[in-house]
C-alpha cells in the first residue's frame, strides 16, 4: 500500500520516498512499481476547502430533528440508570418479560444520553449525534487518503456520507459506523509508515499490543454501547483473513506487497484478546450470546420458525433501517454508484489485488444485499475501498508521467474542478434535506416526537392517577413504536412488546395472536407453522390487559384495526382518539353480567359530531391566504411541516364511514326482513299484502350480496323491479353515520389552518364533502333544496381543484373531479380530468394487490371510456360552433353552458370584458370561475364596487358559496344573516325598513280593514276585484321572500353545524320552522328547507347519527 505521506500522482524512485517500503517487504527478484509518486500538490487553500467540504457535508447530514421513538426508550433507560433504579437483566418497560433475561447491549448509550440531555436538552442530544458524524467523516477520510491529494479521498468520503443520510439518526447505531470506520483505520494504520517489525517478525509477541492496543479500547467501550460491536470482530477476522490469503498467493511476489511480516499472527492475538474484552460488560457472556442469537432468528427466523422467535419479532438493539425506500433517492443512487464503482476499481486493479479489501467488501455487500438494515454499513466499508482502489489505479497508470504537462494533467486540473463543485452541490443540497428525503426542511437540532404519543401518554397516566386503570391492569400496544414513546412520557404504562432485542417464544405467539384478532384484514404479520396458536381473549385474560392502543402514522393501517374494533362495541369501547393514534377499552364476554367499566369516559363520536367542546370545532375564519405549491427555495429557510394530527383523524373518519357501509346495508335489509314478518297476517286486504310481500322477498333475495351489483342482464322482470325498488329504498337511506363526515370536515378544516399547503388535506375535505352529498339523506334532499345542493357541489369541486392544483399527480383528485363535473354537466371539464386521471393512473402504475393482467385490463378500459367521451365532447363543440357562431358574447356563453362546454364558456368571458356581457355574463363567469375552482380569482373580483354592477342578490349568493367553499364561516353566517334580514319596501304603507314577516302581517292586516271599510259607493265596489288582485300578487311575493328567508335559515344551520357552532344551528332550525307558527315542526308555511331543518333538528335534539 502506497505511504501514507507519499503524493497521489507523481513519478519517482521509491527510495526517494519516505516511508515506502517496496525493497523491504517483497521478497521478489524485483522491487515492483513505486509505491508513490511525486507530483505537484494541489494548493493549501483547495486542500483545506476540500477536507472542510466533506465536514461540513457530515455536520449538514447529522442536523436534522430526531423524531423516531426509540430516542424516548433510551432516555428512559439512561434516567433509570443514573438514578440508580435499573437492574440489569430485567426489562424495564415490558410486563410480559418476566423470568426472562433482558440484554440491554446500549446500556452506556442510554446512561450518556440521558446525562446530556439533562444537562443540553434536546439540541445537546442531537448535537453530540452531529459530532459524532462529523468525527465519522473525518476517520473517512483519513482511512480513503493514500497519498497527499485530498480530491479522491473527500469525493470517496462524500459518497459514503450521502449514501448513509437517511440512517443517520439518533441512536447507537450512529456510533457503530463511527466505530466501524475506526477500526479499518486501526488495521490498515500499520502500513502506513510504520516500521514492519513493530507488527511482525520475531518481535511479534512483544509489539502486537503496542500497534493494536487502541483497537481493544474501541472494543471495550462499543461492546457496552450497541450489539454492532461484533461488527469490529467480524471486520478483524476478514482482514486477518484477506492479509494470509494476500501473503500466501503467488501474486504477493509478483506486485506490491502487502502484508507485514508476523501480521496475521498479530492480528489473531487481537480477535482472541477483543473478544475477551467484550466480556467486560454487566451482562458479560449474554452481551455476546444476545446479538448473535437476534443475528441469527432475524436472517433464519422465517426459514426455521422453531428456533421460537420470528424475524419479525427480531430488532437489533436500534434498528439499522430507517422509513426510507433503499434503492431510491440521493442515498440509493450512492449505494448503486458505490457498488458498481467498487466492482470496476477491484477489475482495474485486479493485477494487485488486496486481500482485505476484497473480502470486507464482498462480505458487507452480501449483508446489504439480503437486508435492508445492512446496507448502510456495507456504504461505511465501500467508500474507503472504492477510494484507496481508485487511488492505487491512480499510483501505476496516471503517474507513471508528470500529470502537470500535456493533456493528463489538464485533465487531472478539470477532475478537481469537478470534484469541488460536486461537493459544493452536494452541502448545498443538504441544507434543505434534499440528500435524506422529506420531510425537507433546514438543519434542526431539536427533539420533535410525534405529538400524537405525549398526548396519549398523558391521558393514560391521568386514568392511571383516576384510578381508571388499576396498576395491575395492563394495555397492549400494536405498534412499538408507541411503547417506546411511553417508557418515557407515561412510564407505568408499560409495553407488550418493543423495538428492544429478543422476544420469547411464548411472547411472540401472544403477540402474533392479538395481531390477527386487531388487523385481520391486514394478514398475520409471521405466518411460521411452529408458532403456536393461541386464542386472544385468552391472552388478554392472561396478561391482565385492559385496553388496547392503536398507533400508526400510516393511517391507512390503523383504520382497519380502528374500524374492526368499532364494529364490535359489545366487547371494544373507544375511549381516546387524537390524530392517528386511538385507545379502546376490552369488557370481557365472560363477565357480561358486569357494569360497563367505560360508561362514564367512553368517547361518543356521535355526540362529538353533534355536540362538540371549542376544540374540536372548525375554525370561524379562512386560512387567510390561498394555498401555494411551495418553492424550492422554502427548504433552505423553513422546515416543512411533519405531523397532522387533525389530517390523519380526518382520514380516519373518512375511512370508517366508508366501512359503515356493509354494516348499514345489512341493516337495510334487518329491518326489510322485520317488516315482512310484521305483514305475515295478511287480513282482508291480502291481495295487496301478498303482492308486497313479494316484492320485498325479491328485493331480499337480490339484495344478499354486498356490495350491491347493478347489473340487469338475465334478470326477470320481476327481479327487475325488486332492484329498482331497492335502489330507492337504499337512496333514502343512509349509508355511514353522518357525523363520521362533520368530524372529518372540521378535522380538515382544523388541519388547512395549520398548513394551507398541504394537498392530501384538500382531497380529504373534497371526498367528505362528495360523501355527505352522494352517501348520506342530503343527496334525497338536494331534490328540493337546491340552496344546499349548489352549495356542497362548490365545497367539493373547490377543495378537490386545489387538491390537484398543489399535486396534480394525485389519481383519485382527477377520478373525483371527473365525476364531479359530468354530474354538474361540464362536459369538456370531466373529459379532461377523465384524461389526467388516466394519465396519472398511467404513471402510478398498479396499487398493491393488483395484477399486471387487472392493471392492464382498468387501463384499456379507462382509454376506451376516455375516446367514447372525447368524441362526445368533439360532437357537442362542432354542434356550438354552428349554432352560435352569430351570437353575442354573452348569448356565446350562455348557449355553450347549456350544452356542457362549461370550459369553453369560460374562456369566452374570460376573453371579453364587462362591457361585452354585462351583469348576467358576469355572474356566470363568476359562478363559472367558483365552480372550477378558481376561488383566488374570484375573491379578487368580489370586491365591494362590483355589488352594483351584479345585482345585490347575485352578489351576496355568490360570496356565501365562496366564504363556504373556502371555510369563512363566520363571513358565510354574516351574509347570510344580512340576506334574511333584509327589509322589503312597501311605498304604499309608507315604510321602508320592515322584515318580510313584518311587512306580510300588515300586508294582511291593512286587506281586512280595507274590506271593513268600503262602503256602497260604486267607484269603490269596482274597486274590489282589483285591489284584491293587487294584494293577491303582492302576497305571493312576500311569501315567496318568506320561503325564500325559511330557506337561508336552513342553510346558515347547515353551516353552524358544518364548523360546529350546534347551539347556533339549533337555534337556525328552529326559526326557520316557526315559519308559519304551526304546532309542530313539519307544520307551518310550506318552503323547501323545511324537511331539512326538521330532520336535522331531530339528530341534534337526539345527539347522535341515526
Amino acid at each position: 500500500m502506497a505511504a501514507d505521506d507519499s503524493p497521489l500522482f507523481t513519478a519517482a524512485p521509491a527510495e526517494t520516498v519516505p516511508g515506502a517500503q517496496g525493497d523491504r517487504l517483497s521478497e521478489g527478484p524485483s522491487p515492483g512499481p513505486p509505491t508513490s509518486l511525486p507530483s505537484p500538490p494541489t494548493p493549501a487553500r483547495l486542500e483545506i476547502l476540500l477536507v472542510v467540504l466533506v465536514l461540513l457535508l457530515a455536520f449538514l447530514l447529522g442536523s436534522f430533528p430526531a423524531r423516531q421513538s426509540a430516542v424516548y426508550w433510551h432516555l428512559a433507560a439512561g434516567k433509570l440508570l443514573a438514578e440508580g433504579r435499573y437492574h440489569f437483566g430485567v426489562a424495564p418497560f415490558t410486563y410480559p418479560m418476566e423470568g426472562v433475561y433482558w440484554v440491554n447491549p446500549h446500556w452506556f448509550y442510554d446512561w450518556l444520553s440521558y446525562s446530556v440531555f439533562r444537562v443540553l436538552g434536546g439540541p445537546g442530544l442531537v448535537g453530540l449525534k452531529t459530532l459524532v458524524v462529523v468525527l465519522l467523516a473525518g476517520v473517512l477520510l483519513r482511512l480513503s487518503r493514500a497519498g497527499t491529494g485530498w480530491l479522491v479521498p473527500a469525493l470517496g468520503t462524500g459518497m459514503t456520507l450521502v449514501a448513509l443520510g437517511p440512517w443517520l439518526i439518533l441512536g447507537p447505531t450512529c456510533w457503530s459506523y463511527l466505530f466501524l470506520a475506526s477500526t479499518l483505520w486501526l488495521l490498515d494504520r500499520p502500513h502506513r509508515g510504520r516500521e514492519p517489525d513493530q507488527v511482525g517478525g520475531p518481535n511479534a509477541g512483544r509489539h502486537w499490543f503496542k500497534t493494536y492496543g487502541p483497537l481493544l479500547l474501541l472494543f471495550g467501550f462499543w461492546a457496552n454501547l450497541d450489539s454492532g460491536f461484533l461488527l469490529g470482530l467480524l471486520t478483524v477476522g476478514l482482514y486477518a483473513l484477506g492479509q494470509w490469503a494476500q501473503e500466501n498467493s503467488r501474486r504477493a511476489s509478483e506486485g506490491r506487497a502487502t502484508v507485514l511480516p508476523g501480521e496475521t499472527r498479530s492480528l489473531g492475538w487481537v480477535l482472541a484478546a477483543g473478544l475477551a474484552v467484550c466480556l467486560v460488560n454487566p451482562h458479560h457472556v449474554h452481551a455476546l450470546l444476545s446479538p448473535v442469537q437476534s443475528v441469527w432468528a432475524s436472517t433464519m427466523g422465517e426459514r426455521w420458525p422453531g428456533l421460537g422467535v420470528p424475524g419479525w419479532v427480531v430488532a437489533p438493539v436500534e434498528p439499522w433501517s430507517f422509513p426510507a425506500s433503499p434503492g431510491r433517492g440521493p442515498s440509493g443512487i450512492m449505494l448503486y454508484l458505490l457498488g458498481g464503482l467498487g466492482l470496476v476499481s477491484f477489475g482495474l486493479n485486479f493485477a494487485r489485488w488486496c486481500g482485505w479489501r476484497v473480502l470486507i467488501w464482498l462480505a458487507f455487500f452480501g449483508m446489504g444485499f439480503s437486508q435492508d438494515r445492512a446496507l448502510p454499513l456495507f456504504a461505511v466499508v465501500a467508500g474507503p475501498i472504492l477510494a484507496l482502489n481508485v487511488q492505487e489505479f491512480a499510483l501505476h497508470h496516471v503517474g507513471v508521467a508528470r500529470p502537470k504537462e500535456g493533456s493528463k494533467g489538464r485533465w487531472l486540473a478539470i477532475g478537481r474542478v469537478a470534484g469541488f463543485a460536486a461537493l459544493g452541490g452536494l452541502v448545498a443540497a443538504a441544507w434543505p434535506g434534499w440528500l435524506q428525503g422529506p420531510p425537507y426542511g433546514r438543519p434542526q437540532w431539536a427533539l420533535e416526537p410525534d405529538p400524537a404519543l405525549p398526548a396519549a401518554a398523558a391521558q393514560l397516566a391521568q386514568w392511571r392517577r383516576q384510578g381508571r386503570i388499576s396498576p395491575g391492569q395492563f394495555g397492549f400496544s400494536l405498534a412499538p413504536e408507541a411503547a417506546n414513546a411511553f417508557a418515557w412520557f407515561c412510564p407505568q404504562e408499560k409495553g407488550f412488546l418493543n423495538s428492544r432485542g429478543l422476544v420469547p417464544s411464548q411472547v411472540a405467539a401472544d403477540y402474533l395472536a392479538l395481531w390477527e384478532a386487531l388487523e385481520p384484514e391486514a394478514g398475520a404479520p409471521f405466518p411460521g407453522p411452529d408458532i403456536p396458536r393461541t386464542d386472544w381473549r385468552e391472552v388478554l385474560r392472561r396478561r391482565h390487559i385492559n385496553h388496547v392502543v392503536l398507533y400508526d402514522p400510516e393511517s391507512g393501517r390503523l383504520a382497519w384495526a380502528f374500524q374492526h374494533l368499532r364494529m364490535n362495541p359489545k366487547e371494544w369501547t373507544l375511549l381516546y382518539l387524537n390524530g392517528h393514534t386511538a385507545i379502546f377499552g376490552w369488557r370481557d364476554p365472560d363477565q357480561a353480567g358486569a357494569p360497563n367499566p367505560y360508561q362514564d369516559w367512553h368517547l361518543d363520536l356521535d355526540q362529538l359530531a353533534f355536540h362538540p367542546p371549542p376544540e374540536n370545532k372548525a375554525p370561524s375564519a379562512w386560512p387567510g391566504r390561498e394555498p401555494r405549491v411551495p418553492s424550492w427555495w422554502e427548504g433552505f429557510r423553513k422546515p416543512r411541516t411533519l405531523w397532522a394530527l387533525d389530517r390523519d383523524e380526518a382520514a380516519l373518519h373518512l375511512f370508517s364511514f366508508a366501512a359503515f357501509g356493509r354494516s348499514y346495508y345489512q341493516q337495510h335489509r334487518a329491518l326489510l326482513a322485520a317488516g315482512l314478518a310484521g305483514r305475515a297476517d295478511f287480513g282482508a286486504s291480502w291481495p295487496a299484502t301478498l303482492l308486497e310481500v313479494g316484492l320485498g322477498m325479491a328485493m331480499l333475495q337480490t339484495s344478499a350480496n354486498w356490495p350491491p351489483s347493478g347489473q340487469e342482464e338475465g334478470a326477470t322482470v320481476v327481479e327487475q323491479a325488486a332492484r329498482r325498488l331497492w335502489r330507492i329504498e337504499l337512496f333514502h337511506q343512509e349509508d355511514g353515520p353522518p357525523g363520521l363526515l362533520l368530524l372529518a370536515v372540521r378535522d380538515a378544516r382544523r388541519a388547512l389552518h395549520t398548513d394551507p399547503d398541504d394537498p392530501l388535506t384538500y382531497l380529504l375535505l373534497g371526498e367528505s364533502y362528495l360523501r355527505l352529498a352522494h352517501d348520506t339523506r342530503e343527496r334525497v334532499w338536494f331534490g328540493k333544496y337546491r340552496w344546499l345542493a349548489t352549495l356542497r357541489r362548490v365545497q367539493a369541486v373547490v377543495a378537490l381543484n386545489q387538491a390537484a392544483r398543489l399535486r396534480p399527480d394525485q389519481v383519485q383528485v382527477h377520478a373525483d373531479l371527473a365525476a364531479l363535473y359530468q354530474e354538474i354537466g361540464y362536459l369538456d371539464l370531466a373529459l379532461e380530468e377523465l384524461q389526467k386521471y388516466l394519465q396519472a393512473t398511467r404513471a402510478a402504475g398498479p396499487p398493491p394487490g393488483e395484477t399486471a393482467e387487472a392493471f392492464a385490463q382498468r387501463l384499456a378500459d379507462l382509454e376506451k371510456n376516455v375516446q367514447q367521451r372525447q368524441e362526445q365532447v368533439t360532437r357537442l363543440d362542432s354542434l356550438f360552433e354552428t349554432q352560435a357562431a352569430a351570437a353575442k358574447v354573452l348569448e356565446r356563453a350562455q348557449q355553450a353552458h347549456r350544452q356542457g362546454l362549461a370550459g369553453k364558456a369560460l374562456q369566452i368571458l374570460l376573453a371579453s370584458d364587462y362591457s361585452g356581457f354585462g351583469p348576467k355574463g358576469m355572474e356566470l363567469e363568476l359562478y363559472l370561475l367558483l365552480t372550477t375552482g378558481r376561488v383566488k380569482e374570484v375573491r379578487e373580483w368580489m370586491s365591494p364596487d362590483q355589488e352594483d354592477l351584479l345585482g345585490e342578490d347575485a352578489y351576496q349568493w355568490l360570496q356565501i358559496q365562496l366564504a363556504a367553499a373556502t371555510g369563512d364561516y363566520q363571513l358565510a353566517d354574516h351574509d347570510l344573516e344580512e340576506w334574511i334580514a333584509r327589509s322589503v319596501q312597501v311605498p304604499e304603507l309608507g315604510q321602508s325598513t320592515l322584515t318580510v314577516r313584518t311587512v306580510l302581517a300588515m300586508g294582511i292586516g291593512q286587506a281586512v280593514l280595507e274590506g271593513h271599510s268600503l262602503g256602497g259607493d260604486p267607484y269603490q265596489l269596482v274597486q274590489i276585484p282589483l285591489k284584491r288582485q293587487i294584494f293577491l300578487n303582492r302576497l305571493g311575493n312576500f311569501a315567496e321572500s318568506f320561503r325564500r328567508e325559511g330557506d337561508f335559515l336552513v342553510l346558515r344551520g347547515l353551516l353552524a353545524l358544518e364548523a360546529g357552532e350546534t347551539s347556533q344551528a339549533e337555534a337556525a332550525f328552529r326559526q326557520a320552522l316557526a315559519r308559519g307558527s304551526g304546532p309542530s315542526t313539519h307544520e307551518g308555511l310550506d318552503f323547501d328547507g323545511r324537511p331539512v331543518a326538521a330532520q336535522t333538528l331531530e339528530l341534534l335534539e337526539a345527539g347522535t347519527g341515526p
